[in-house]
């Protein structure tokens, strides 16, 4: 008996022990996990002043963007100088091949590339669609050594080039995008190269091109390849762009220019090493490996410029952030983190349970318009023991331990009807996940697919799920599956474990075109079945790849969503790989999140920030709540009554002035321009257990010039933003503050814009702004039933507001006291206690509202 007691006692404290482990994991996790996912500055007190929060400012040498090349063939090598201090220096070329290193400039143990001869031309070439500017070509010939190799570099100079970008959502305007100055390296290899293997895919085999950064531009931002690609301010091997910066955000941004899973950059020291990873092992004849290197100014905006660039180099227009049904409406998500990932109502499927969560949502007048069924709706090689051995643990731990998928077809377990069935119970299409496949799934007897083996041991594959892989290049097979999307109302396709598949097909890594082959097939037969993919799990390269690709709508650019996880793991480097899927309008994707606040402990914690940030993202809005525990007023905010997500002008993502000494709380920032003016969304973030010495947000550090309002969207204040009067915050804890600064239309007077949404001054909803010196005249569009609470700073400046022509009634109320409104179509409420008017716009039908404001 006393044994039994014993062991009884034991469990009993070792589950306490447990429980207190699950608990405290979130908090370790902020402290050792999350600065790996980090590449926004780390603050060090060698970088202030004794005050500690001012930085030191040097005075440093102008930019000068239209850089100067030489090429010195003497020595021989290249050189770029763009401004005093700002060169780079000892460029040069250097490959393997047999075994035995090269180079135009040998270094002990290599053998020389040997310069043959240098021509120049000025004729105007077509790499770049549209593209207008000065122009010159610098072609240099080399052989290597002792070998009839013969190796080409060419130098592409652009300088104070422009072309006309077409935007597909802002009004659908023509952008000409400006002020380009960039080169273009170009290494082509004629008799191509043999057995270049360097035996290591992070150790390069060509390197070209190659130099050292002799500047002031030593601050650095990239992406880890790795899932999700992380932001990075190390030097690590990535398939990412690399920008090189100063204090004052002069930017030198390098990246490859096509097929981005094989090309790759380090930096050891100063020096700056780009090309072909290490196993590939022969390039074909004629081969041609490509860089960029672009100068300007500004982070996000020298990545806008850069992913308009490539755009214009591959042929292809910007894309919408509305392309599809999952980026324009919100949506049920069964994803990690939802409530019901292999999770189903007690003696259901999990499709039925999909069914109940419809009847719920359609009850309460939620606008679903569309189901996300993740990796539990088709066949995988998990057996149903294991299955029934992983239980929970599986939610915990993730879909990976179920293995791979057998067949792309609905499992029985799951799934009480056929996937086209379901969405007509539901009358709604679906998101529909895939990972991997099995390499024992029967395709392989019709489509050529490849086999990879695991190698790990049997008890690691049966824990981890990690179990052996097929993969099919093929665009037959891609078209055959993408056909049965179409059939089933799947519209949008998402390709998950897309970095683990990479890494464990080494064919996609040995041979030059293959990775290419498996994405481009992937998005080009969607295309052409009238499906859109989401890319989750993927490395930069992948998403780089995108861009070539019509069909490819967003990404995730967070970790998994866990409720219970601090915001340091996933959202401050989600809006810092913004920065990269904004440029290349890849649409992030924050993923599912918990529209009720659930507990402190174990549950969401912040509910309104994620519908927040997911709306600032302009990529999908994904709730994945229990039945009964939708917060309807938090979701409602994103969008529209039918559904439709209210956007900015482009995705949240981290402020430059994240990336220099500071001294200040986490700031990210997006914006809406209606009429020629810029409102700005500002979200500031405690983050960090201490709290900063610098708690301003200044004109500068949001990146504007002119003077604005600052409006506190949850405590409805307002402050007026000059050089002398900064607003500030005094967070506590996981406290999150959300601004909005919106332009002075007159002294005394601007518009916020429709509190009653998270985007105030969505291009969705007002068409346009026209300004006269004592007018402004505005046009609003909505759906029936929606009801606009247009929020003005107003120091009694407006003296008549006409809607449709119709003068309104002002009435003097305590906006906070403000529970109904008169039953009209339009009311006017003025606070002068807050400098504020409330004009109330009910929508009884579809269409557009025209404002008149005199002031």
């Amino acid at each position: 008996m006393t044994c039994i007691l014993t062991i009884i006692a034991f469990v009993v404290v070792l589950l306490a022990v447990l429980e207190l482990i699950w608990i405290f994991v979130p908090f370790f996790f902020h402290i050792f996990g999350s600065p790996n996912l980090d590449g926004s500055y780390k603050y060090s007190k060698e970088d202030f002043l004794n005050d500690e929060k001012t930085p030191k400012r040097i005075l440093l040498s102008r930019q000068e963007n239209d850089f100067r090349f030489e090429f010195d063939k003497k020595i021989p090598e290249y050189r770029v100088g763009f401004g005093e201090k700002r060169n780079l220096t000892k460029g040069k070329i250097r490959l393997m091949t047999d075994g035995v290193w090269y180079s135009s400039s040998p270094e002990e143990g290599e053998k020389k590339i040997v310069f043959k001869k240098i021509t120049e031309t000025g004729d105007k070439r077509d790499d770049f669609k549209g593209l207008e500017g000065d122009f010159k070509r610098v072609s240099v010939e080399w052989a290597l050594e002792e070998k009839p190799v013969r190796v080409i570099t060419h130098f592409d100079l652009y300088t104070n080039c422009t072309f006309t970008a077409f935007e597909p959502d802002l009004r659908h305007k023509e952008e000409v995008v400006k002020d380009l100055n960039f080169i273009l390296f170009t290494v082509e290899f004629p008799d191509g190269l043999k057995n270049c293997s360097t035996g290591d895919f992070n150790t390069l085999s060509v390197n070209f091109p190659y130099f050292n950064n002799d500047s002031l531009n030593q601050h650095m931002l990239t992406f880890k390849e790795s899932i999700m690609s992380p932001p990075s301010r190390d030097a690590a091997v990535t398939s990412a762009p690399r920008i090189f910066f100063d204090n004052y955000f002069n930017t030198l941004l390098i990246s490859s220019a096509d097929e981005f899973m094989i090309h790759l950059s380090s930096v050891n020291d100063s020096r700056i090493a780009c090309g072909l990873s290490g196993e590939i092992e022969n390039i074909e004849q004629n081969y041609n490996s490509r860089y960029m290197l672009l100068f300007d100014r500004g982070i996000n905006k020298s990545f806008q410029k850069f992913g308009d660039l490539l755009r214009c180099f591959h042929g292809k227009n910007r894309k919408s952030m509305y392309m599809d049904r999952v980026t324009s409406y919100i949506g049920y998500w069964t994803d990690n983190g939802a409530y019901y990932y292999y999770n189903p109502i007690k003696g259901k499927t999990l499709s039925e349970t999909l069914i109940e969560v419809n009847k719920h949502v359609e009850e309460i007048h939620l606008p679903i318009q569309y189901y996300n069924i993740d990796s539990w709706w088709y066949l995988k090689s998990v057996s149903a023991i294991k299955r029934k051995l992983i239980g929970n643990f599986g939610r915990i731990a993730g879909g990976g331990l179920y293995g791979g998928a057998i067949k792309y077809e609905r499992d029985p377990h799951h799934m009480h009807v056929n996937v086209d069935e379901l969405s007509e119970i539901l009358n709604k299409p679906f998101a529909a996940h895939h990972r991997w496949f099995h390499s024992e799934t029967p395709y392989k007897e019709k489509y050529d697919f490849y086999i990879e083996k695991n190698k790990l041991n049997f008890w690691v594959k049966l824990i981890q799920g990690y179990d052996d892989k097929a993969i099919c290049l093929e665009r037959d097979f891609w078209d055959m599956l993408m056909a049965d999307c179409e059939k089933w109302k799947i519209t949008v396709y998402e390709q998950d474990w897309m970095d683990p598949q990479f890494k464990a097909f080494k064919i996609l890594r040995s041979h030059t075109g293959n990775a290419d082959k498996w994405i481009m097939n992937m998005g080009n037969a969607a295309k052409d079945h009238n499906i859109t993919i989401q890319y989750a799990l993927s490395t930069p390269g992948m998403n780089l790849t995108s861009v070539k690709l019509d069909a490819v709508s967003f990404v995730r650019t967070a970790q998994d969503y866990h409720p219970r996880w601090p915001r340091t793991y996933d959202f401050k480097p989600f809006v810092q790989s913004n920065i990269l899927a904004s440029a290349l309008k890849l649409w992030p994707f924050k993923d599912v999140f918990r529209s009720t606040c659930e507990g402190s402990i174990k549950g969401e914690k912040m509910p309104e920030f994620m519908a927040l940030v997911s709306t600032l993202s302009c990529g999908p809005v994904g709730i994945g709540d229990k039945i009964g525990n939708f917060n309807k007023d938090v979701i409602m905010r994103a969008c529209r009554k039918d559904g439709l997500i209210l956007k900015p002008d482009r995705p949240l993502t981290a402020a430059d002035c994240m990336y220099i000494p500071h001294a200040k709380y986490f700031l990210s920032t997006t914006c809406s321009e209606i009429g020629g003016k810029r409102w700005d969304y500002i979200l500031i973030n405690k983050l960090n257990i201490r709290q900063p010495k610098d708690n301003t947000i200044t004109k500068d550090d949001i990146g504007i010039t002119d003077d604005k309002v600052a409006y506190n969207y949850f405590k409805n204040r307002f402050h007026v933003l000059d050089d002398q009067n900064p607003f500030k915050d005094r967070l506590k804890g996981r406290e999150y503050n959300y601004w909005i600064t919106a332009p002075l239309l007159k002294q005394g007077f601007a518009v916020i814009g429709d509190i009653s949404k998270y985007t105030t001054m969505s291009f969705k909803e007002f068409l346009s702004m026209n300004i006269n010196d004592s007018k402004v005249d505005i046009k609003i569009e909505n759906i029936a039933g929606e009801t606009v609470k247009l929020m003005m700073y107003d120091q009694d400046k407006i003296q008549s507001i006409d809607v449709d022509g119709e003068k309104i009634e002002k009435y003097e109320a305590d906006l906070l006291k403000i529970n109904s409104v008169p039953d009209k179509n339009a009311a006017w409420f003025f606070d002068q206690k807050r400098n504020a008017s409330l004009l109330v716009l009910g929508f009884s039908q579809d269409g557009i509202k025209n404002l008149s404001i005199e002031l």
